[in-house]
């Protein structure tokens, strides 16, 4: 990202946790997380499959993130919000 916005990495990162309140991988993963939450709410689709959507190479590495940026488990996720709107992620 620094480089298509032709400044350092320190300079961008600095200028994006500015205008953005947190750092570019922090944002990167937040976004990443809401989208693969989108997905285990509105979708059948396996656990592996939105692992890999989401830049995951294996459903552990995905669960241990997201169990981070949730709280619980992906599993756990669907299961309790299931029936939430689309606007609650």
């Amino acid at each position: 990202m620094a480089a298509t916005a032709g400044q350092s990495r320190s300079r961008f990162a600095e200028h994006f946790r500015t205008v953005m309140g947190m750092p570019p991988l922090t944002y990167v993963t937040d976004w990443r997380m809401r989208q693969a939450a989108r997905r285990l709410l509105i979708s059948g689709s396996r656990l592996a499959s939105i692992a890999e959507l989401a830049g995951y190479r294996s459903e552990a590495s995905f669960s241990k993130a997201f169990q981070k940026w949730a709280g619980c488990t992906p599993a756990r996720f669907r299961r309790e919000r299931g029936m939430a709107s689309d606007e609650s992620i």
